[in-house]
């Protein structure tokens, strides 16, 4: 799998660096990969609960067509 980064639309400017957080989200986006989801987009809300949006599957996709 490589790397891929998920941008600010409207992000102008430059930036500082990255800081590196020790988690298991990765394990999440791997089970999601496997299960065939594409990840699009990360909602980072007020409270501690990410929201991780996956790409819409097509009709013909879920019926295996």
């Amino acid at each position: 799998m490589s790397d891929e980064v998920f941008w600010l639309d409207d992000f102008k400017g430059e930036v500082e660096s990255g800081y590196y957080v020790r988690c298991d989200l990765f394990k999440f986006f791997e089970m999601c990969e496997k299960n065939g989801k594409k990840i699009v987009g990360i909602v980072k809300p007020t409270d501690w609960n990410l929201q991780v949006i996956c790409k819409k599957e097509d009709a013909k996709q879920k019926d295996g067509d």
